[in-house]
C-alpha cells in the first residue's frame, strides 16, 4: 500500500483519501469493541479510541513520526523490520 499521502500536507485531498484508506484497513484487522490504538503524535499508539476521534487526531496532530509499518493496527511486520525498529 503506497504510504506516501502520510508525508503529504494533512488538509490536502491526498491526505484525506490516504487517511480513509488508513482508517478503512485499521479498523477491519485491529479494533477491539469499535476502537484501536491511536497512532498520533499525542496518543502514541498507547489509547484506544473510536475511529471519529481517530481521525480527528490524525488531521489535526499527524502520525507519530516513523510510523510507516502499521504494526499496531493489523500490518504483518517481518523480523528484520522488528531489528530495524530496535536498533
Amino acid at each position: 500500500m503506497d504510504r506516501s499521502w502520510m508525508d503529504a500536507p494533512r488538509h490536502t485531498e491526498k491526505y484525506l483519501q490516504g487517511l480513509a484508506k488508513f482508517l478503512g484497513f485499521a479498523f477491519n484487522k485491529s479494533s477491539v469493541e469499535n476502537k484501536i490504538l491511536c497512532p498520533c503524535k499525542n496518543c502514541v499508539n498507547s489509547y484506544w479510541i473510536e475511529e471519529s476521534e481517530v481521525r480527528e487526531h490524525l488531521v489535526c496532530e499527524g502520525f507519530v513520526d516513523g510510523y510507516k509499518q502499521w504494526m499496531f493496527h493489523g500490518e504483518r511486520v517481518s523480523s528484520s523490520s522488528i531489528h530495524h525498529i530496535f536498533v
